[in-house]
C-alpha cells in the first residue's frame, strides 16, 4: 500500500484514540476515506481578540480545520483556525505556525494526534514565540502582558495507560523493582526494600 495512505490511516486511528480520551477535543467532520481533511473543535480557553481598551476578550469554543495534503508527510499539514484566535504563532488569517523549525515547526514524525494537543498548547498560551511572530500585534501585546499566561493548564488528556512491570517477590524479602511506562520517552522506576 502507499506509504502515504498509511500515514493518513495511522493518524485517523490515532486521532481517534485522543478524541476517546480527551473531552477537550472532537471531530466534526471529515472528508476522504481515511480522511484528509478535518475539522476539529478544540475546547479550550483563549483570547479571540481585543476590546476597545485593548483587554482581551475569551473564547472557549475553537474550530480547527486541517488538511492533509498530497505532499503530506514530507511536509507539514495546512492547519487553519476557522475561528479567531489572537495569538503571535497565528496569523490573522488564522494559519498556524507551530514552531521554528523547518515546515513551520514540523518534522515528519510528528503525529497528528500531538500536532492537536500541541495547539491547543498554544491557542492556551502555554506555548508562544514572541521573536519570530506569525502576529506582529498578538506579539506585542503578549510580550506586555506575559504575566497573565497560560490562560488554562487543565489536562487535556484525562486517561493515560500505563505499563506496569514488578520484578522480585515480596514473600522472600527482596527487593522489588517497579517500572512504569506511559508508552513515551519517559519511564519511571521504583525500588521497595
Amino acid at each position: 500500500m502507499n506509504p502515504r495512505l498509511n500515514r493518513l490511516k495511522a493518524d485517523y486511528q490515532k486521532m481517534q484514540e485522543l478524541v476517546s480520551r480527551s473531552k477537550l477535543i472532537q471531530i466534526i467532520q471529515t472528508e476522504g476515506s481515511p480522511p484528509e481533511k478535518y475539522i476539529i473543535l478544540l475546547k479550550c480557553r483563549g483570547i479571540v481578540g481585543l476590546d476597545n481598551n485593548e483587554k482581551p476578550v475569551f473564547g472557549s469554543s475553537h474550530q480547527l480545520g486541517i488538511h492533509l495534503h498530497q505532499d503530506y508527510p514530507r511536509k507539514g499539514p495546512v492547519f487553519q483556525m476557522l475561528t479567531p484566535v489572537f495569538h503571535p504563532n497565528i496569523n490573522a488569517n488564522g494559519a498556524i505556525c507551530i514552531g521554528d523549525e523547518g515546515d513551520h515547526g514540523f518534522a515528519p514524525n510528528m503525529g497528528l494526534d500531538d500536532l492537536i494537543v500541541n495547539i491547543m498548547h498554544i491557542i492556551r498560551y502555554e506555548n508562544f514565540g514572541i521573536d519570530k511572530p506569525f502576529n506582529m500585534v498578538a506579539a506585542s501585546w503578549a510580550r506586555k502582558n506575559s504575566p497573565f499566561f497560560p490562560l488554562e493548564t487543565t489536562q487535556i488528556i484525562t486517561e493515560e495507560y500505563f505499563d506496569i512491570n514488578i520484578l522480585g517477590d515480596l514473600s522472600n524479602n527482596e527487593n522489588i523493582n517497579i517500572t512504569i511506562d506511559d508508552g513515551e520517552a519517559d519511564s519511571f522506576n521504583i525500588q521497595i526494600s
